[in-house]
């Protein structure tokens, strides 16, 4: 039977993937493209791994109005950033492809569900600029562990 676990009762597994991201991302590539079934932890890891980079949730809808009304908004404002969700407003790639056009020193995390690298405009956007293979999150790589916190 599965215990329920407060979270502070579970502990965040580091995730090998995250050192692949960091190095693309840190090397050649100005975006990296995290995609993965639901539930399998990109957020999680993108919020436990790249805490020097400041985190955008498209889950938000504060977050989506804000990039309608100044879409260049979080990347005036930041070098270092996640965007977490964005295959529900993909219109900001196009942002993402001038900002990162404009400055190479900008870095830029997008995550999403699986089906983002399906859809056209990301691949047609930011081609030669993000790395999109080696970065998909999958469940059996990804397995839930929770370890109990001493007591």
């Amino acid at each position: 039977m599965k215990e329920n676990l407060s979270p502070k009762e579970t502990k965040y597994i580091k995730r090998r993937l995250a050192g692949n991201i960091r190095r693309a991302i840190e090397g050649i590539f100005s975006v990296a493209v995290i995609s993965g079934a639901r539930q399998v932890g990109k957020s999680t890891m993108i919020q436990n791994e790249f805490q020097d980079f400041a985190y955008y949730t498209l889950d938000d809808y504060d977050t989506i109005d804000l990039l309608r009304t100044d879409p260049e908004f979080i990347f005036k404002k930041h070098d270092r950033i996640v965007i977490d969700e964005v295959q529900k407003y993909p219109d900001i790639l196009n942002t993402v492809k001038l900002t990162v056009d404009r400055d190479e020193n900008k870095k830029i995390i997008l995550s999403g569900s699986s089906n983002i690298l399906l859809m056209k405009n990301i691949s047609e956007t930011l081609a030669g600029r993000a790395v999109k293979r080696l970065l998909k999150l999958h469940q059996y790589a990804l397995q839930k562990c929770t370890i109990p916190s001493p007591r």
